[in-house]
């Protein structure tokens, strides 16, 4: 092989690279959402549910374009049928404590949103009975984002 090959394969190599690397940024631009959902929470400071038992839910737009929260709720999924979405219940979260869980909500990049709600009874048997997924709803996303509560 003369040097111009070996010039031509490293030319090669490295353009494939580039648009290996390309490929990787594309897939990461936009919003990117993490969240967590956590049960059994006890409120202090809060006059509407003092020392009451309460769910917490925190989003962040970890990406570099930012999205608007649409909607915040709720599915059940009995223990028996974990993955049955016929036999799944959903519930709408309205609004949450002391002025948080406010939807819509722009995210910018970077931004955190956190929404605070009552547990009830029916909330603690649902929790004992099955699975509770928060369903998070995006304008960037045609379908919601299930978190699981821990």
């Amino acid at each position: 092989m003369s040097a111009s090959d070996y010039a031509a394969w490293y030319g090669a190599v490295v353009a494939t690279a580039v648009l290996a690397w390309d490929f990787v940024k594309w897939r990461q631009r936009g919003p990117q959402i993490k969240a967590e959902a956590r049960s059994g929470w006890r409120t202090f400071g809060f006059d509407e549910a003092q020392n009451e038992d309460v769910m917490f839910v925190k989003v962040t737009n970890t990406g570099d374009r930012p999205t608007t929260l649409t909607s915040w709720g709720l599915y059940w999924h009995p223990a028996d049928a974990p993955n049955d979405k016929t036999k799944r219940k959903a519930f709408v979260i309205k609004g949450g404590l002391g002025g948080s869980g406010v939807v819509p909500t722009k995210l910018e990049p970077g931004d955190v949103w956190t929404g605070i709600s009552k547990e009830n009874d029916d909330f603690k048997k649902m929790i004992a009975t099955g699975k509770c997924y928060v369903a998070l709803g995006f304008s960037h996303a045609d379908k919601e984002i299930l978190v699981e509560m821990k």
